[in-house]
């Protein structure tokens, strides 16, 4: 089965999404998947975030489209990333930082200036789906544009990482990951001092807590609220791990 996934930051509001799979399933008989049209306008760092995690569910050869382009009409380009069996088109604005393998330029001269996801990118993707070999979308390349993601700062007693992304429920997302993290530990943060639990329940309804989450990273949430609004929490504030020693 042919399989496409979208991932944009054009909402559902307008009619964007709807002409893009148009210009697809005019071209190929696909399944389309949508991972989600609600990224921040232009935000390309919370979907290079998202593209780490998402594509692996499905089966080798999906093609996954991803229109997030606040430098749509300039000179950037267009790619196509091949990456574990997995093909990606998107502008060249480092969004596919995460899944940047063997990379061709796409050779298109869109009708729009402004609707490259309509006119470059989604017919592209339909001719992947049709088996049109790489070759034949544009030249190899060899300098995609990549974005630099923080990491976090490990030494004896402690770790220093930050959040990065604020999911929809206010959860409170860093970039910690579960391998920094040991029994006893605890999570400095606004002045409190956060238990590091297993779920959710653990703590009465109100209180903070940390939990590794289903990314694998460390997250900081309110049982039954919201740590962004509990804490004032914001993107790029520092979160500290205190190592327990015992």
């Amino acid at each position: 089965m042919r399989i496409l996934t979208l991932l944009t930051d054009f909402g559902n509001k307008d009619p964007y999404v709807g002409i893009m799979k148009g210009v697809v399933l005019s071209m190929v008989d696909t399944h389309i998947v949508d991972i989600t049209h609600e990224i921040p306008h232009g935000d390309i760092r919370r979907a290079a975030f998202f593209l780490k995690y998402y594509p692996f569910y499905f089966p080798e050869g999906t093609v996954h489209l991803i229109v997030v382009d606040p430098t749509v009409g300039s000179e950037r380009r267009g790619i196509v990333s091949l990456y574990k069996g997995h093909y990606f088109v998107a502008p060249d604005n480092g969004v596919l930082t995460p899944v940047l393998g063997e990379v061709y330029r796409i050779d298109r001269e869109p009708a729009s200036h402004t609707f490259h996801g309509r006119d470059v990118f989604s017919p592209v993707a339909g001719e992947l789906l049709l088996g049109e070999p790489l070759e034949k979308i544009g030249e190899r390349i060899y300098d995609p544009v990549r974005i630099e993601f923080p990491v976090p700062v490990v030494n004896q007693d402690n770790i220093t990482g930050e959040v990065i992304i604020i999911d929809r429920f206010g959860n409170l997302i860093t970039n910690i990951p579960s391998d920094n993290i040991g029994e006893g530990d605890f999570v400095e943060y606004r002045g409190y001092e956060i238990p590091i639990v297993m779920s959710y329940s653990d703590v009465e309804p109100g209180k903070p807590l940390a939990l590794v989450n289903s990314y694998g990273l460390l997250e900081i949430g309110i049982n039954q609220g919201s740590a962004e609004a509990f804490f004032k929490g914001k993107i790029g504030d520092r979160i500290k791990i205190r190592r327990y020693h015992g």
